[in-house]
């Protein structure tokens, strides 16, 4: 019995281990996909995020080493940590209105 637990314990280990490399696979090549897509469309940025508008969720695309966001979050609270970091109090709610997820899935198309 212990050893089919002990192999059962490998094989679990094996499984989630090939689901984490998978996971990363699609990661790394949704990232290339998108920064491929900015590139060609004459974009270029040292700190871009992914954002799943779906899930309010994002995750760091590029990032230079003064990047002040985590690595991956929840949009909606990004959203006033870039506005903190990066406007001037008098500028904040007319690009608050334009980050929040209502508006940009007003004007995103599929």
């Amino acid at each position: 019995m212990r050893e089919l637990f002990c192999q059962a314990d490998k094989n679990m280990y094996i499984d989630k281990n090939q689901s984490k490399i998978n996971e990363a696979t699609e990661k790394r090549d949704l990232i290339l996909r998108v920064i491929q897509q900015l590139k060609d469309k004459g974009y270029n940025f040292s700190d871009c995020i992914y954002c799943d508008a779906k899930i309010d969720a994002y995750f760091t695309l590029r990032a230079s080493y003064s990047f002040f966001l985590a690595e991956d979050g929840i949009y909606s609270g990004a959203v006033e940590q870039i506005l903190n970091e990066l406007f001037e109090e008098n500028k904040k709610e007319e690009y608050r209105h334009v980050l929040q997820l209502d508006y940009l899935n007003e004007c995103l198309t599929k």
